[in-house]
C-alpha cells in the first residue's frame, strides 16, 4: 500500500509535464492497481507497473534530465587559462574574439554569429550599449522567419 501511495505521489508531481490524457491513463492504471490489491493478481499488477515505467522512461523531459545527469561536471582545476589554451594550439576567432579549439566548427555556432552581429552593430553605432538595438534586430529576424521571408521575397518589396 505504501508503494502504491508513493507511486500516486510521483504521478501527481509530474502532472505539469505530461499531457492530460497520459495523466488520466496513469490514474486509471493506479485505480486498477488499487482494485487488484485485494484479489492478489500480482501478475496483472506487475504488468501495469511495467507499462507505467516504460511510459515514464519514454517521456522526452525525463530523457532530457537523464542525459543531464550523465554529463561530466568540470572541476575548477580543469579550467585552463588563456595562455595554456594558446600553448596547446587553440586559435582566436576573428569574428567574435574567443579562444577556440576548432575554428571551422566554432564559426558556424550561434555564439559566434551573435557575437559577430553585436560587434558589427557596436561598430556602426555611436554607443557601446547596443542591447536595445540588438533586440530589435532579433525581433525583425524572428518575424522574417515566422513569415518565411527569405532571398528574393525581400528584394521585390525593397527594390
Amino acid at each position: 500500500m505504501l508503494a502504491l501511495s508513493q507511486l500516486l505521489d510521483f504521478v501527481e508531481s509530474v502532472v505539469p509535464y505530461v499531457k492530460e490524457n497520459e495523466y488520466l491513463t496513469a490514474m486509471n492504471l493506479l485505480k486498477t492497481l488499487n482494485d487488484n490489491k485485494q484479489t492478489g493478481e500480482t501478475q496483472t499488477i506487475i504488468q501495469i507497473i511495467e507499462v507505467m515505467r516504460t511510459r515514464i522512461e519514454r517521456d522526452p523531459i525525463i530523457q532530457q534530465h537523464a542525459k543531464r545527469v550523465k554529463m561530466k561536471v568540470k572541476a575548477i582545476a580543469e579550467h585552463k587559462t588563456d595562455g595554456e589554451k594558446l600553448a596547446k594550439g587553440w586559435e582566436c576567432c576573428g569574428k567574435c574574439n574567443r579562444l577556440v579549439r576548432d575554428l571551422r566548427i566554432h564559426q558556424f555556432s550561434d555564439v559566434c554569429k551573435r557575437t559577430n552581429d553585436t560587434k558589427k552593430l557596436s561598430a556602426i553605432s555611436s554607443s557601446f550599449k547596443t542591447d536595445d538595438k540588438m533586440i530589435l534586430v532579433l525581433k525583425i529576424r524572428a518575424w522574417a522567419c515566422k513569415n518565411k521571408w527569405r532571398g528574393s521575397h525581400i528584394v521585390k518589396y525593397y527594390a
